[in-house]
């Protein structure tokens, strides 16, 4: 895995992004765009702008969301499914191997300078929130993410200055 050791992680710079959602209860996926920082403290800030305005911030075994003139807050430590999805996020991010390997069974597909990791959860917690987790990248950046979660739920974030593509 060396792909995720050579990752450029860039600390406190926002990288745009663009994301498909899918539940259940849509009829076509819900296109949302922002900007997401991964701060020198640790924490992951994923700001939406459109269609609705949003911050949500993880670290420190919190997630705050905060929209207009409403916050919360909750602890995923209780939550061991929750916690090592928080917590792979921020591994993959860091280009923290042992931290991958300990949570999911990896492979690579690769194509020339493009490369995808495959990630299939090894605990049972994990897998209440990730069936699959597919990190997409191009040399040493993630360009995209795809979850699946199970009973037609996804996501899809592109980091790329193009716009993320519908499945």
């Amino acid at each position: 895995m060396r792909i995720l050791s050579s990752l450029d992680v860039r600390r406190d710079e926002p990288r745009a992004y663009s994301e498909y959602r899918m539940t259940a209860r849509l009829r076509e996926p819900l296109k949302i765009t922002g900007d997401i920082v991964f701060s020198a403290q640790g924490e992951l800030i994923k700001r939406v702008i459109e269609p609705f305005q949003e911050t949500i911030t993880i670290g420190n075994n919190l997630v705050r969301v905060q929209r207009v003139n409403k916050m919360r807050e909750f602890s995923i430590a209780k939550d061991q499914g929750l916690y090592d999805f928080f917590r792979s996020l921020r591994a993959m991010l860091e280009g923290d191997i042992n931290t991958i390997d300990e949570l999911y069974v990896v492979a690579i597909e690769r194509d020339g300078d493009n490369w995808t990791l495959i990630c299939k959860p090894k605990n049972k917690y994990l897998r209440r929130y990730v069936l699959e987790m597919n990190v997409s990248g191009a040399a040493d950046e993630i360009t995209e993410i795809f979850i699946d979660q199970g009973r037609k739920r996804w996501q899809r974030l592109s980091f790329s200055l193009v716009e993320a593509t519908r499945p």
